[in-house]
């Protein structure tokens, strides 16, 4: 997520359920265009059918604990390449230089449910964040859990990003199930450039009714989080105003969902 208001303080992602083009409204190529200044920075790889076919048979070989033929292997490899070459496309500056960090996924959705039985991996990314826990408090200990989850996520080569995407059953249904029923069907990997700032127990989900926002909610539902109700007027009002200035007339729809990220500042509130 990228920010562009003065205050560096709302972020934003779209989710429109507006269009009946059988779908396509939720894939991130439909939406990114009309807000690309005010997200994650984004490159997308398009994927053939003989690529999703690898994809899919990647998988099934990797569960069926069968020997990868060197055909498949070969584009698995390519995409790889070119993961790493959307990665490079980022690095801006010294500071980006072999540390760039990214986020993967597909057009409709994310191998998130891939991590979860890394547990090497969580058990390194979860370790720092209980540290940060208060004794007793179960709120805060299922917040750490959680962004210790979408951490996981985190990605610094191509061949991190594919293993994740071809250990995703979530990804692997659905690109199984858009092979077999769509004809013109036209997916991509979705290559997003991870912004440090993002927390995800502060993303926020809007929504609008001919372009007016009509209701705001906490998009984190999994425990009360004290400091969200207590901010709940400061982030309500930055939201409304970033939406307001910087959306409400760039996007061309009278109804949709939008998600907000609140990366808090340092000045009051904030």
């Amino acid at each position: 997520i990228m920010q562009k208001d003065k205050e560096k303080e709302v972020e934003v992602d779209v989710n429109s359920k507006i269009s009946e083009e059988g779908g396509k409204d939720w894939d991130v190529e439909y939406w990114y265009p009309m807000i690309k200044d005010h997200t994650f920075p984004t490159s997308f790889i398009p994927l053939s059918n003989k690529q999703i076919k690898a994809v899919l048979k990647y998988h099934d070989n990797n569960r069926q604990q069968k020997h990868h033929d060197s055909r498949t292997s070969s584009t698995i490899s390519k995409l790889e390449a070119q993961i790493d070459q959307c990665i490079q496309g980022f690095e801006t500056g010294k500071s980006d230089k072999n540390n760039c960090v990214v986020f993967v996924r597909i057009s409709t959705l994310s191998p998130k449910d891939a991590v979860k039985n890394k547990w090497d991996l969580l058990s390194n990314v979860i370790q720092p964040e209980l540290k940060l826990v208060p004794q007793g408090d179960d709120s805060a200990l299922i917040i750490a859990l959680n962004r210790a989850l979408v951490y996981s996520c985190k990605v610094y080569n191509g061949k991190e990003g594919m293993a994740l995407l071809t250990e995703s059953q979530r990804v692997h249904d659905h690109l199984k199930y858009r092979l077999e029923n769509e004809e013109k069907m036209k997916l991509n990997i979705v290559v997003r450039k991870w912004v440090t700032t993002f927390k995800p127990e502060m993303e926020f989900r809007a929504f609008v009714k001919n372009k007016k926002v009509t209701a705001l909610t906490h998009y984190y539902k999994f425990c009360y989080a004290k400091r969200i109700v207590d901010k709940k007027k400061i982030i309500e009002k930055k939201i409304k105003k970033f939406w307001k200035q910087n959306l409400k007339d760039s996007i061309p729809l009278d109804a949709y969902a939008i998600d907000f990220a609140y990366t808090e500042g340092e000045e009051e509130g904030g």
